[in-house]
């Protein structure tokens, strides 16, 4: 809810003039994202990894707005390696994650050649090494929804690399409302979708918990029937 409220409101804010209470919103936004994810993922490995990354978001959105572009592109940068060690965590499917990979290279391709040309030289590594990184997270996710199905991871990971794309105009090409109009609401969603895809994963791990519990049970009990 404090998500979806911070962000309506910021961009609420831009359409009618009053930016100068973006930065607030934008920090309640992220919070209530990192806040859902503790709520959420705390008890499992994939679900901590989930909450470092989302926290990594957190600190990438008080970056870009405080330090600059490239200090929030490396935190988020590492928020989408936390991402991917999630979803590693969670068990992936290799042969996915050569398909996903390799597909992905198409649409990396085509965003390297859009934002070539406008890039600062400066910028220019960083941003092929995010977009590089971003395209493995989102690899990994279709990867690891391969193994064991999880529509809310692919669709968190869909949700971001578009979002991305989106700052990237902003950033690069032309801003607008526009921008934030689409690529906000999207940054959100992904981060909600991330932190709710923790919840079943904890139900099958205590599952998965139970049963070896159960046959460690049997074979000690087999062990002292002497079968």
């Amino acid at each position: 809810m404090g998500v979806a409220a911070g962000c309506g409101g910021m961009l609420l804010a831009w359409m009618t003039g009053n930016g100068a209470f973006v930065p607030a919103l934008r920090y309640g936004a992220s919070a209530s994202a990192v806040g859902l994810a503790l709520a959420c993922g705390f008890g499992t490995r994939y679900g901590r990894w989930i909450i470092v990354a989302v926290m990594c978001c957190f600190a990438g959105d008080w970056l870009l707005a405080e330090r600059g572009f490239l200090p929030g592109l490396i935190a988020f940068l590492i928020g989408h390696i936390a991402f991917i060690t999630a979803f590693s965590v969670r068990g992936v499917s290799v042969k996915a994650l050569a398909l996903a990979g390799a597909a992905l290279t198409i649409p990396a391709c085509a965003v390297l050649v859009w934002l070539h040309s406008e890039v600062p030289s400066k910028h220019l590594a960083p941003v092929v090494a995010y977009l590089g990184v971003i395209s493995l997270m989102a690899a990994f996710a279709f990867a690891t929804s391969a193994r064991r199905t999880a529509p809310l991871i692919t669709l968190g990971a869909l949700a971001f690399y578009v979002s991305d794309l989106f700052v990237a105009r902003t950033t690069f090409i032309q801003g607008g409302f526009i921008n934030a109009l689409l690529g906000l609401p999207l940054y959100y969603a992904s981060l909600v979708l991330f932190a709710l895809s923790t919840v079943p994963v904890s139900r099958e791990e205590g599952h998965d918990a139970s049963s070896v519990i159960q046959f460690g049970s049997e074979e000690h009990t087999n062990n002292v029937r002497g079968l």
